[in-house]
């Protein structure tokens, strides 16, 4: 059998092995299997529910699965290396399945935020390295590059007649910029390391709140959107995509500039990707609720200002 036809199944969060088609559809017979169980092979976006498959529409279920049979069926494990052990190695093996495997192996995860934070600061202080070797070696080229940037902001301003003001105060600030000591850049790289997964754990939150959102405008398979896999799911996705990300402080400041915006949506696409995995949804489903909700924030923003303003005129 190819492995291209071997088929993985897993139930909730146990993985129960790998399988050929002629195996599934006797073990759905004779209710080692059953429906609910999500399984998945190469080529497929997602896991979804061996209910769902084509397959094996029709199948029976003879008699229901114990979890005896669960246990003695489990084969893998968790697939997520971390969750087994604690060590540079496993975190690296971590790194590259949540980059080149997020689906299999994040949709039967444990997903434990505090050994994602645990693993989110060990690939944050790999990244921290990087940020302070290539910032020691274009300490000059980016301080360069920012005073550059003041002096055309400068600009901006004088030509807007008084309308951008605002960014005087910045302009000044990087008007003044020196070149980075190796002192500065290590605890540049530290509060990197200690906040960073913080920060983004807050923000996992704010992408559960637009799942939820959008299961109420009616897709109801957001509206059980877990949170403790949601946040842990983007915890380490924002670890891993921030450690891919980390050899652009290799290069000069300007040449990372060019590279930021395309980068940056690189990012988000992968890290809904990983956030739909974990939460057993399409990738796609959890952009478009992080742009609803979004949205919906700056409106009721700018209604805030709108009304402080109209109160401050009157």
């Amino acid at each position: 059998m190819e492995e291209t036809s071997q088929i993985h199944v897993a139930r909730k969060t146990v993985q129960l092995g790998v399988f050929s088609p002629e195996e599934v559809v006797a073990g759905l017979a004779s209710g080692r299997f059953q429906s609910t169980d999500l399984a998945w092979t190469n080529g497929l976006a997602a896991w979804k529910p061996l209910g769902e498959w084509s397959e094996f529409t029709g199948t029976s279920v003879a008699v229901p699965a114990s979890p005896a049979d669960a246990g003695s069926a489990t084969v893998a494990g968790e697939p997520l290396t971390w969750e087994k052990s604690k060590g540079l190695r496993s975190a690296w093996i971590s790194f590259t399945e949540v980059l080149l495997r997020p689906s299999p192996v994040l949709t039967v995860s444990r997903l434990e935020l505090g050994s994602v934070l645990s693993l989110a600061w060990v690939l944050g202080a790999v990244a921290a390295l990087f940020l302070i070797v290539g910032g020691s070696l274009h300490a000059e080229a980016n301080a360069a590059f920012q005073r550059q940037q003041a002096a055309q902001m400068f600009e901006s301003i004088s030509g807007a007649k008084g309308s951008m003001d605002w960014l005087l105060p910045w302009a000044e600030y990087l008007q003044k910029t020196e070149p980075a000591s190796v002192a500065a850049l290590t605890v540049q790289g530290v509060l990197l390391v200690l906040f960073g997964p913080l920060l983004n754990l807050l923000l996992g939150i704010w992408v559960w709140l637009g799942l939820r959102l959008l299961g109420l405008f009616g897709l109801t398979s957001l509206r059980q959107a877990d949170f403790g896999r949601t946040v842990a799911a983007f915890v380490l996705a924002m670890a891993a995509l921030g450690l891919l990300a980390a050899p652009i402080n290799l290069l000069p400041a300007s040449t990372g500039a060019i590279l930021g915006l395309p980068l940056l949506i690189a990012l988000l696409v992968l890290a809904c990707r990983a956030v739909g995995a974990a939460v057993r949804v399409n990738g796609w489903a959890v952009f478009f609720s992080l742009l609803v909700l979004n949205f919906l924030a700056c409106c009721l923003m700018g209604c805030c200002l709108g009304g402080l303003v109209a109160i401050i005129a009157r």
